[in-house]
């Protein structure tokens, strides 16, 4: 079997075993626009009023909030609600307190629009094992977001911490 036909079972069938090492291939990784990305995205937006278009580092503007909890901010990028953009010449190549890891990022007009309640954006993308992105599912607003349920383990964990059985 090819590796052209094999992505194309995988496509076809959503997840298959490799022929070759016996390890499963999904076709997509799925995720959900969240309470904490709704909260990161909350905190770019205020960063954004203060400094418009000025970009930030993610990790480093959320830490310590409630934003930072599901460490899921910089898949807004795949909603178009955040831009990555270069490092800017002036600034350190490690903030203070970051690890170094994350991306430089604006706030786009839709992630404003989003935030402000004018627009809607599919509820999931899914990062599909060949790089591109599809995004799917039913139309999610921000306040709609804020009250996603995440799932934690085994339970469903609801906004307050409490146990949602």
């Amino acid at each position: 079997m090819t590796k052209a036909e094999f992505m194309e079972l995988v496509r076809a069938q959503g997840e298959a075993e490799c022929p070759t090492c016996s390890r499963k291939a999904r076709h997509e990784d799925p995720k959900t626009l969240n309470r904490w990305m709704a909260v990161a995205l909350d905190g770019f937006y205020e960063f954004n009023s203060g400094y418009p278009n000025a970009p930030f580092q993610a990790g480093t503007l959320l830490k310590g909030t409630d934003g930072s909890r599901g460490h899921d901010s910089a898949l807004l990028r795949h909603w178009g609600l955040i831009a990555e953009v270069p490092r800017p010449v002036d600034a350190p190549k490690k903030m203070k307190g970051s690890r170094g890891l994350t991306g430089w990022y604006v706030l786009t007009q839709r992630g404003v629009d989003f935030r402000e309640g004018k627009i809607s954006v599919p509820r999931e993308v899914c990062q599909m094992f060949d790089g591109n992105i599809l995004i799917r599912g039913e139309p999610i607003s921000y306040d709609q977001a804020l009250r996603v349920k995440l799932k934690v383990g085994a339970n469903n964990i609801t906004l307050d911490g409490t146990e949602d059985k």
